[in-house]
């Protein structure tokens, strides 16, 4: 992907995550849209793409993220490498 291609779906990333966490925060249920697939794929897709555009703390944070929310699920095995 290139870097401009990068930076792209990092805004639509960042802001499908501010509308996930508003809607939380709303009360707002949307399970068929919002599924913990969608939302570990976003947090994922955040990491690896701010690592391409070399931002590894940001890529760090995100992989943290992907990794709290599967644990919380309990599961267990995947490997994240920053």
């Amino acid at each position: 992907m290139l870097s401009g291609e990068t930076y792209q779906a990092l805004v639509i990333y960042e802001k499908l995550l501010d509308m996930y966490s508003r809607l939380q925060t709303d009360s707002i249920e949307c399970s068929d849209v919002w599924t913990s697939d969608f939302i570990h794929g976003l947090y994922m897709n955040c990491s690896i793409a701010y690592k391409t555009v070399g931002s590894y703390d940001k890529a760090l944070h995100y992989a943290k993220l992907y990794l709290q929310n599967m644990s919380a699920e309990n599961f267990v095995g995947m490997c994240v490498r920053v």
